[in-house]
């Protein structure tokens, strides 16, 4: 219900087009409009920068805890 949701107000607002899938009458295939591509792009470019101001500050950190989550698995 939540997916349904979301979609609905992703194409109110012009960032998607829903399509009816052309055997199953309940599934819809879903293309990002021109706006909303940009949109995601813009998205992408703001989390990355996020993540890498957060993760950048600590590299030793990061290098620990992937050695140690890798000791973890055999």
């Amino acid at each position: 219900m939540m997916t349904s949701q979301v979609i609905r107000a992703l194409e109110k607002r012009g960032l998607v087009v829903r399509h009816a899938h052309p055997q199953d009458g309940r599934a819809f295939s879903l293309r990002a409009t021109t706006a909303g591509a940009k949109l995601a792009n813009r998205a992408i470019g703001a989390v990355e920068g996020v993540d890498k101001e957060f993760f950048g500050r600590l590299p030793d950190a990061g290098k620990r805890l992937s050695r140690d989550l890798n000791r973890l698995v055999p």
